[in-house]
């Protein structure tokens, strides 16, 4: 999850970061951006799309559901 106007870390950094680890033998990559967000997610949109999309990523990974 990265913030797309992130001006700390630019968001080609994630895609640098993902291309990266692809290269391994196990596991898998998955990231997204949200759409006007900066580096500290600062309105309630942002964080609310943030904590929804990491705890659905969360679900689905888990072997228990919560």
């Amino acid at each position: 999850m990265h913030a797309e106007e992130d001006e700390d870390v630019p968001k080609e950094n994630t895609a640098k970061y993902a291309s990266a680890l692809q290269e391994r033998q196990k596991g898998t990559v998955e990231w997204s951006y949200i759409a006007g967000a900066d580096h500290t997610f600062s309105s309630y949109r942002f964080e609310k799309e943030l904590f929804e999309t990491s705890l659905i990523w969360m679900q689905q990974k888990a072997t228990i559901q919560i």
